[in-house]
């Protein structure tokens, strides 16, 4: 094909720009994986970066919880750490029973920590 003069380099630019049009797509689609990678990751994070506070009042996973009713009915004290003494501690959640001691007043118990068994002992 013939060309008239200095209309050759217009082919090489096109197909220059073409190679960096493509060049700057890759950059892009690896750009958007990393920033989806990033934002998943973060929402991840983001779930688990909420500890439980002891005596919140509310069974969150992770809690083991103590409840002043039968069959997990009135107030509520939930544990996110090891207890060994129940002496001090009180319902705290509304309900029947709140602000009683929970020591030997607990006639239900769920365990929300799948990772660690719970034993309960009465004296």
């Amino acid at each position: 094909m013939l060309l008239p003069l200095g209309w050759s380099h217009h082919f090489h630019a096109a197909g220059d720009l073409l190679a960096e049009h493509r060049k700057r797509g890759q950059e892009m689609r690896l750009w958007k994986s990393a920033v989806l990678g990033i934002v998943a990751a973060s929402a991840i994070i983001g779930s688990q970066g909420t500890a439980q506070a002891d005596g919140d009042g509310r069974c969150d996973g992770g809690d083991a919880c103590f409840y002043w009713g039968a069959n997990f009915t009135g107030s509520l004290r939930d544990y996110s750490s090891n207890r060994a003494d129940f002496g001090n501690d009180r319902f705290v959640a509304p309900g029947a029973g709140q602000t009683e001691n929970v020591k030997n007043n607990s006639a239900s118990e769920k365990n929300y920590d799948y990772n660690l068994p719970m034993q309960i002992c009465y004296n």
